[in-house]
C-alpha cells in the first residue's frame, strides 16, 4: 500500500505534451501511444493524480490480451467511465489493503465495500488537482 504523495501541480497541457512525448518513443509501437493517450486522459480527469501512477494505470489497464477495461471498445474511445474504472481498481489495490483482506478470506464484495470510503476519498482528492 502506497502512501500518498505530494507533487508539483503542471499546466494541463504540459503534463499531455509530457505523456504523449513519453509514449512516442520508438519501442513502445501503436500500443505504447495508445496508452500514452490513456494516461492523459486519466489526468485529464484526474489531474491530481501523480502523473508516474496515471502511467501506471494505463499500463495495467491496457495490457495486450488481458481482457482488462483498457482493452474494451468503450475505453479505446477514451469513456470517461471507462477511466474512471481503471483508475479505481488501482487505487483499491496500490493505495488500500484491499489485497490484504482478500488474502486473509474476506469474501470479495465485503472487501470492496470495506475499502470504498478510501478510494472515494482519494479519487476525489485526484479529481481537484
Amino acid at each position: 500500500m502506497r502512501t500518498d504523495e505530494s507533487t508539483e501541480a503542471k499546466s494541463d497541457d504540459i503534463v499531455v505534451f509530457e505523456i504523449l512525448r513519453h509514449s512516442a518513443c520508438a519501442e513502445c509501437g501503436e500500443d505504447g501511444r495508445y496508452r500514452g493517450e490513456f494516461a492523459s486522459h486519466i489526468r485529464r480527469l484526474y489531474p491530481g493524480c501523480p502523473e508516474s501512477e496515471a502511467f501506471e494505470i494505463a499500463a495495467h489497464a491496457c495490457l495486450e490480451h488481458s481482457g482488462r477495461v483498457g482493452r474494451t471498445a468503450d475505453a479505446k474511445r477514451f469513456d470517461p467511465e471507462m477511466i474512471a474504472l481503471a483508475a479505481r481498481a488501482h487505487v483499491r489495490h496500490v493505495h488500500t489493503d484491499y489485497d490484504r483482506l482478500l488474502g486473509s478470506g474476506w469474501e470479495r464484495h465485503k472487501a470492496r465495500d470495506r475499502v470504498v470510503p478510501k478510494v472515494d476519498r482519494l479519487l476525489e482528492s485526484w479529481s481537484r488537482g
